[in-house]
């Protein structure tokens, strides 16, 4: 008896383990594909982006600016994913008594959204920002005599992406063992 309940437990744990790991890999595709659409789609705004940490207008490109557009492609980003994952896993599930996929759709739909305003957060607080002295433009690599403006000296966007993507991954690896 305890042999079957000892199997018992390592199955369950190793579904859990499946379950984590796969809405972690959605969660981290749709915060990717929600912050690159945000990024991309977001700039179309006729108006000036504003800083999500003051609410105040700040030029487009800013780190940490956010737009209706912006976050209306990052919820619509996530929610491809969603919908990618859900039709290829259709196959899979016909004729099997496995649970319905559709809440995957909901997961994605968060995670693009969330994951690209933890992005945004990172890149207004932590992002190195910096003013050239040469073009009086702002950038987000140390250059020799900028004017620094914001950020930790080795917090650049890739590693900024890095990190919301890996956050949301776990968020929704967590959220997805409670949701299924």
């Amino acid at each position: 008896m305890w042999v079957g309940l000892d199997q018992w437990r390592v199955d369950f744990q190793r579904s859990r383990l499946a379950l984590f790991l796969i809405c972690a890999f959605i969660g981290h595709y749709a915060c990717c594909n929600g912050d690159t659409w945000a990024s991309e789609l977001g700039v179309l705004s006729k108006n000036d982006p504003i800083l999500i940490t003051t609410f105040k207008r700040v030029p487009k490109g800013t780190n940490g600016g956010i737009s209706a557009w912006g976050t209306f492609a990052s919820i619509a980003a996530g929610f491809l994913i969603g919908v990618v994952y859900y039709l290829g896993s259709l196959p899979f599930a016909i004729g099997t008594n496995a649970p319905s996929q559709w809440p995957i759709i909901l997961l994605a739909t968060f995670a693009g959204t969330v994951g690209s305003i933890i992005d945004s957060l990172m890149g207004a607080t932590l992002q190195y920002s910096s003013v050239d002295p040469k073009t009086g433009l702002v950038v987000s690599h140390p250059v020799k005599g900028d004017k620094h403006i914001t950020g930790i000296h080795f917090l650049n966007n890739h590693v900024v992406n890095y990190l919301s993507s890996v956050g949301t991954a776990l968020i929704c690896g967590a959220l997805g063992t409670f949701i299924f």
